[in-house]
């Protein structure tokens, strides 16, 4: 799916500029595409959309807070899981930042992930999750 999704998407938007299929359609296409790789994945960042082992996902997804400059909201819109938003609050806290995360996605049925975020202080004072995986 991650590297030939582009071909799907392509036919589900054909789809909905030929009347194939109306706003619904789409979106319910579209979130066909992500349930299941989404949701059966292993790791957290994996039900969040990124592959690869934790250095590859910290050196690719870190890079997101090079644009945070100062403390306030942020809204990841494809949210998945959440992962890369508590990530991104953890990040901007590295730098000094207190960072508020929100966030939204076309598959609801991520947010029910059977999954439970667990808050806990590492001996340094950092906030970190812990991810208990259910499925």
């Amino acid at each position: 799916m991650w590297d030939l999704g582009w071909r799907q998407i392509a036919a589900i938007d054909a789809a909905l500029a030929d009347g194939v299929i109306d706003q619904r359609g789409w979106h319910e296409a579209m979130a066909g595409l992500l349930r299941v790789p989404y949701l059966t994945a292993k790791t957290p960042w994996e039900q969040s959309g990124k592959s690869g082992g934790e250095e590859d996902r910290v050196r690719t997804r870190k890079v997101v807070t090079e644009a945070v400059d100062r403390g306030g909201t942020f809204l990841d819109v494809g949210c998945a899981n959440g992962y890369l938003m508590e990530c991104v609050a953890i990040w901007a806290q590295e730098k000094g930042l207190d960072v508020e995360p929100h966030g939204v996605d076309i598959v609801p049925e991520f947010e029910l992930k059977g999954r439970i975020e667990v808050p806990h202080e590492d001996p340094g004072g950092v906030r970190k999750l812990l991810w208990v995986d259910q499925s």
